[in-house]
């Protein structure tokens, strides 16, 4: 892997998710189950690498035939300038500096861009520990200074919440370690936190099931019950009541007779006391860390059922 990654000029990471999620390449296996790349497989790679610096979406281009590839690449145009900051070098500070000062501008086909190209090159889990946390608390440490208005504010949310929606609905791992519903509840509609949640559980090779934004309680025990996952993720970003805790509170407790249930909320939030039978996250670096963990418990459940 290292020698097809120095050859290519993509990292390991991006190699893994490109076969993983797309069938890019599909290398041949030894009996240890390492794989073992021909001379066509990196040649392959290369022209996907090429392909996606000009702009082409990887879910689109790696569904091309070699001969097609090559066509593209050989006709195709740079979507961005040659001395933009190149995001696989790791420039990653960089890199959204640069994302800010086109939003600055409001140039947002130039941010736009930027986006893609860094969810093209980077695997799910850097694209949200270097790219979205950290523009998502710099946007926020810079309307607090009044350095960027809140239209600009709303821009980087509209967009980093098209994107996030667009790698999720790429779909589920071929060979998924569990499932996971991903929704907010009833009357609470903000989805970012969400959604870079959904990329996480995608990198640690879930199948997350995104239901999108403010879903009754009924229906979130419905769909846990007919699904059978064996975890539940909800975000609520506002206050609640105490009377609408306690309903929340209801549905989480019989959810969790069945299964796992994790809130990302904001510290001190009302839910964390009204519903103690849930897990909280404030962070989402707990929260990596916490995927970890429960996929190493699925998979030890699923080796004694063996």
């Amino acid at each position: 892997m290292r020698v097809v990654s120095r050859m290519s000029g993509l990292s390991a990471d991006t190699i893994r998710a490109w076969e993983r999620r797309y069938n890019a390449i599909v290398p041949e296996r030894s009996s240890g189950n390492t794989r073992r790349f021909t001379a066509s497989d990196v040649r392959r790679l290369v022209l996907l690498r090429e392909a996606t610096e000009q702009g082409h979406a990887i879910s689109w281009v790696a569904q091309l035939p070699d001969d097609q590839l090559e066509a593209l690449v050989e006709g195709g145009t740079t979507a961005l300038p040659s001395t933009e900051t190149d995001v696989r070098e790791g420039t990653y500070e960089a890199f959204r500096e640069s994302y800010l000062n086109a939003i600055v501008r409001f140039d947002s086909g130039r941010a736009w861009n930027l986006l893609q190209r860094a969810a093209t090159f980077l695997s799910p889990r850097d694209f949200v520990f270097e790219v979205a946390v950290p523009l998502v608390k710099e946007v926020g440490k810079r309307w607090a200074h009044a350095k960027l208005g809140v239209a600009q504010e709303h821009l980087v949310s509209a967009q980093l919440s098209s994107l996030v929606n667009k790698m999720v609905a790429n779909g589920p791992p071929r060979h998924p370690v569990g499932k996971v519903l991903l929704t907010t509840p009833s009357g609470h509609v903000h989805t970012l936190g969400l959604l870079v949640g959904a990329l996480l559980v995608d990198a640690h090779d879930y199948e997350g099931v995104y239901l999108g934004p403010d879903l009754p309680d009924e229906e979130i025990i419905w769909s846990m019950g007919v699904s059978r996952a064996e975890l539940l993720m909800m975000s609520v970003a506002k206050d609640m009541t105490e009377e609408e805790a306690a309903r929340r509170a209801a549905m989480i407790d019989i959810i969790a007779r069945q299964a796992e249930v994790w809130i990302g909320c904001p510290e001190g939030h009302g839910l964390v006391k009204a519903a103690p039978q849930a897990r909280y996250f404030h962070d989402y670096e707990s929260l990596d860390v916490a995927l970890v963990s429960f996929k190493q418990t699925a998979q030890a459940k699923r080796d004694r059922r063996r």
